[in-house]
């Protein structure tokens, strides 16, 4: 491990408080929530890119295009992760900057709306008009969808959302260490949950019951899971052994070889959550075998 990912790691470790801060902000009115929240990216951004926005259901929808690069080769469906209650980071942008320096492509990013304030049917009904607009204007062939954690997950059960409509599909799923069963109820989570420093399962159980409303987090419509995995388009996972949803990545995994699905999955040792999101030497292999899958 490079001494920078040990520092990140040790970090996350010497949070104390964070536990406070998501219930004080779970328990914020709608109001004051708003003034926390912000998908924006950053001012550098609109020098290097064209940027255009409009809004679905309330809700923004960025769109970035290349300079001078009408006709892209790609089409990066982006769906940010948060636990289903935080918007877009600086990260994500960022993360997103290295498609647009390395491929032809476009990036589209849905500002959905998240938990507690929105249920599970508003955001997936944003989610879907906005991968519709896409496919209109680019081409449903040219789409890859790719999501982050919670985005991860919400990734596969957009995917699965399409068939069921009998929709068009994209190209390719990616996800980076999804959330594919916010249940959290693996037993083996428990077992390895010490080893990983930035995610809690007593967080991501606050989270998820936000996300649910409530109702049962093992159903298809919150945890991909169990919803229906045939016949959906290429799909990808990339995952750390030190994730705590690295269990019901391996179990996905073990269902896709029992149903003879094909799975391009990605496991790296000691890697914590979405760990190539960050400036990190370690991120750079991921990041190698990601483009290796789009191009």
């Amino acid at each position: 491990m490079s001494v920078r990912f040990n520092i990140i790691a040790f970090a996350f470790k010497i949070i104390p408080f964070r536990h406070t801060v998501i219930k004080k902000y779970l328990s914020l009115s709608s109001r004051k929530k708003k003034y926390l929240r912000s998908s924006a990216y950053p001012f550098w951004f609109k020098k290097k890119w064209n940027i255009t926005t409009n809004e679905i259901n309330g809700h923004q929808v960025f769109q970035v295009e290349q300079k001078e690069n009408t006709k892209p080769e790609h089409v990066i469906f982006f769906l940010h992760g948060g636990g289903y209650i935080f918007k877009a980071t600086k990260h994500h942008w960022w993360f997103l900057n290295r498609f647009l320096k390395r491929l032809s492509c476009a990036v589209v990013l849905p500002d959905y709306p998240i938990s507690p304030d929105y249920t599970q049917e508003e955001m997936m009904n944003m989610v879907l008009k906005s991968y519709h607009q896409t496919a209109a204007k680019y081409g449903s062939e040219k789409i890859i969808i790719m999501g982050d954690s919670a985005g991860g997950g919400l990734s596969l059960l957009l995917v699965q959302q399409l068939k069921k409509e009998k929709a068009n599909q994209p190209k390719k799923v990616i996800m980076l260490s999804p959330w594919l069963d916010v249940s959290m109820n693996n037993p083996e989570i428990k077992k390895m949950a010490h080893l990983d420093p930035f995610l809690k399962v007593d967080l991501a159980k606050m989270a998820a019951n936000a996300f649910c409303s409530g109702k049962n987090a093992e159903s298809e419509q919150y945890s991909p899971i169990y919803g229906d995995i045939k016949d959906l388009p290429e799909l990808s996972i990339f995952i750390g052994t030190h994730d705590i949803f690295y269990p019901d990545c391996k179990k996905f995994k073990d269902l896709c070889l029992q149903k003879n699905i094909p799975l391009n999955y990605y496991e790296y040792p000691k890697m914590i959550h979405v760990w190539m999101l960050f400036h990190l030497p370690e991120s750079k292999d991921a990041m190698k075998d990601i483009f290796s899958i789009i191009e």
